[in-house]
């Protein structure tokens, strides 16, 4: 392979660090009989070695960091240890080697976590291959047999030879092993063509396996002991190289052309004859004719495999049926995943739609019938027509399907960042008029959701959270440091800011801020009118340029959006601009400042309740003194019960009645500072509450009682009669 300049991951020389004096023997015998530095290690040919040592050596070379170490004993019980550092899973190893089989986790384990799963892995640093041996259909009659089927693949490919193989008592596993940790979504995108180029040569392998990054692999030194009776060592093998170190880059070109041959190669070579699923694999110019026989056929290959595997299999297995075109297939794969515990709306949606046959050409339905057929399938494969001869309608996936009760009831619940305020995802705006402190407000709740702490009584979900400072930039560095000092702790880690300019209505700049901003976070963008220069906010066509900006910002990110925005001159109209973007909004929060004070509320809340109004205040923070001794000051945002709206009186009849008795029950109430409130303020459940309201309606019919009260309640809420919050249990209380 020829030279490549430096890249980031660079391949690791292993003979020269693990081959002692017998094995530089065993390689120069090798190359002296002829066989050049092609030839494989046998399992006939065991080098000389310290058996821990080969065992250290592989947990901390051939994979690397923290992971998880997994046993099985006599009983097939199935046992998982996480480790932070490879020296805990040799003790581990020394532990359990001579009565167990031991196998570990390829990737790193992210920091903190436990669980063997793809989203925990954080890097790999390498790729992997399992080869079976046990002469049963689709694998290899030996290990000898193996060996050679692995040189010619390698050979065909143009691939560089792995650095090791394990014998792993009944089959080999080949390594090829890099310096430098390779991100999980980088590994995952080359396994997946190493993976494609497997199937295409016919190579006999654990397909599976190779696109797994969670996946689990014998440890060396240790015994398989699938025959007990006999146990069969677990061999490490280093494989002698000469040539210079290949880099990933060059490693993935070697991919990616071996690819682009074998495409040529099934296309062009018509008189050899094909099984039914490798003709499938091969065939990525045809479609699948869409016949009540093969939908019948795909469902059933479906039905063989798990909708809750491994992301990579479930991946696949969608993109295979969209690979279909069928018009039912949407239909087919909704049906399917939505069996499976882990089943999700947004998640399926996303992988769904990231499907294009251009983009994904290496995946498609021959890719769902070989895990169909490695799953157990055995029945028949579908029959394929041209892509040209289809009708328009079966090309490509209905993006419509009906739902019926079942269906919408499978539906999953929505999901807040903010309870009662904010989703999960969508779109979203802090919006007042100037100098009524939205700016604050909306940094203190980007901070609160960094956090994943309560603001102002609501329950936060902690994510990652980007503030797009567009105004007063150069006042970030003191707003930061009077958040810390008014809340006596430090900005979270999740918090970060960028403060230099960003259009919303410039396609370019939003797909690369997108681009680098973390996944199902909340980016929070002050201000809209900075975000949209010369755009007439008023104008349906500028105001739908960006909303399209803040709707592909949202759906790069599948998070959050947040706008913080103005008032028009009247602010009693709310949103300044165009009444397409108050409409589009998954939620809104109200600023507004009175000669009172300041307060905040819910003007808008999807499939939740409006209204609710809570004070604030703008705290005024000391940061020092200047060059020329003048002082600094910030603001930072907070409750402030002292700052009292004073409101139009209840309305009616019944909430008269109903803040009367709960003014009373709250003068003789135990509890304090509940939900947010000052811890002196006096407090109630809100289902006391409405008791209490209930008990005083005297003149209302008892059956109605409950019914009224919990009206007039929310209505003193609604009015700023009453402040409502949530504790850490969830439950609601209300004070005055």
């Amino acid at each position: 392979m020829p030279q490549a300049p430096a890249a980031p991951y660079q391949r690791l020389l292993s003979p020269r660090q693990v081959a002692d004096g017998a094995f530089n023997r065993l390689v120069r015998r090798a190359l002296s009989e002829g066989q050049g530095v092609s030839a494989y290690p046998t399992a006939n040919e065991v080098v000389p070695r310290e058996p821990i040592a080969n065992s250290e050596f592989f947990l901390d070379h051939v994979r690397r960091g923290a992971g998880v170490l997994c046993t099985s004993d006599e009983a097939g019980k199935w046992r998982q240890y996480p480790f932070a550092e490879p020296s805990e899973a040799l003790t581990l190893v020394e532990r359990f080697k001579d009565e167990r089989d031991i196998y570990v986790t390829m990737g790193t384990l992210r920091e903190g976590a436990t669980k063997r799963i793809a989203e925990n892995i954080v890097s790999l640093c390498g790729f992997f291959v399992d080869l079976d041996c046990h002469g049963k259909d689709g694998e290899y009659a030996n290990i000898n047999v193996a060996s050679d089927a692995l040189r010619s693949f390698c050979k065909s490919a143009a691939l560089p030879k792995p650095d090791y193989i394990v014998s792993s008592g009944h089959g080999l596993h080949a390594h090829w092993t890099f310096h430098d940790a390779i991100p999980r979504d980088i590994w995952q995108e080359i396994a997946n063509e190493l993976k494609t180029l497997m199937l295409a040569h016919g190579l006999k392998a654990d397909h599976q396996v190779t696109a797994d990054p969670a996946r689990v692999l014998r440890v060396p030194c240790t015994y398989n002991f699938r025959d007990r009776a006999e146990p069969t060592e677990v061999e490490l093998l280093p494989i002698p190289s000469l040539a210079e170190p290949t880099t990933l880059s060059e490693f993935r070109c070697s991919l990616r052309q071996a690819l682009g041959k074998s495409a040529i190669a099934c296309r062009g070579s018509s008189n050899r004859p094909q099984s039914p699923l490798m003709a499938l694999i091969k065939n990525e110019q045809r479609a699948l004719a869409d016949t009540p026989g093969n939908i019948e056929v795909v469902r059933r290959m479906l039905d063989c495999l798990s909708p809750d595997s491994d992301y990579p299999v479930w991946r696949d297995a969608l993109w295979g049926v969209a690979a279909t075109g069928f018009a039912s297939a949407r239909s087919i794969a909704l049906d399917w995943s939505q069996r499976g515990d882990k089943w999700e709306l947004q998640r399926f949606e996303t992988v769904w739609n990231s499907f294009t046959p251009d983009r994904n050409g290496s995946i498609g339905f021959g890719t769902l019938a070989k895990l169909a057929r490695d799953a157990g399938y055995v029945g028949s494969f579908p029959t394929t027509t041209s892509a040209a001869a289809l009708p328009a309608q079966s090309r490509a996936p209905s993006q419509f399907r009906l739902l019926d009760r079942s269906a919408i009831m499978a539906q999953p619940p929505l999901r807040w960042r903010v309870k009662w305020l904010f989703p999960e995802t969508g779109i979203g705006a802090v919006y007042g008029p100037s100098g009524s402190g939205k700016s604050f407000l909306g940094f203190d709740l980007g901070m609160s959701i960094a956090a994943g702490s309560k603001w102002f009584g609501y329950r936060t979900t902690a994510c990652a959270v980007t503030y797009v400072i567009l105004e007063a930039e150069s006042g970030l560095r003191n707003r930061v440091q009077a958040w810390e000092a008014h809340n006596g702790t430090v900005v979270p880690s999740g918090f970060k800011a960028i403060a230099q300019p960003f259009q919303l209505a410039e396609a370019e700049q939003v797909e690369e801020l997108g681009a680098i901003l973390p996944q199902g976070g909340v980016v929070i963008i002050d201000t809209l009118n900075r975000a949209a220069p010369g755009l007439d906010e008023n104008s349906s066509q500028d105001m739908g340029r960006i909303l399209a900006g803040m709707k592909r910002l949202q759906e790069i990110t599948g998070g959050l959006v947040l706008v913080v925005h103005h008032t028009g001159k009247d602010a009693s109209k709310g949103l300044r601009g165009h009444s397409s973007l108050f409409a589009a909004l998954d939620g809104a929060i109200e600023v507004e400042r009175s000669a009172n004070g300041r307060r905040w509320s819910a003007a808008k809340v999807k499939d939740g309740e409006d209204g609710t109004a809570i004070t604030f205040a703008l705290h005024v923070v000391d940061l020092g003194n200047d060059a020329d001794g003048d002082p600094i000051t910030s603001c930072a945002a907070g409750p402030d019960t002292g700052a009292i709206f004073r409101p139009n009186p209840p309305g009616g009849k019944h909430q008269k009645e109903a803040l009367a008795a709960i003014r009373h029950a709250l003068s003789t109430s135990v509890a304090f500072g509940q939900g947010g409130a000052d811890p002196q303020t006096a407090c109630l459940r809100i289902d006391d509450a409405v008791t209490q309201a209930s008990t005083a309606m005297v003149g209302v019919e008892k059956k109605r009682r409950s019914s009224r009260a919990r009206e007039a309640v929310q209505g003193l809420i609604s009015g700023g009669h009453l402040q409502r919050g949530l504790d850490a249990s969830q439950d609601e209380w209300v004070w005055l």
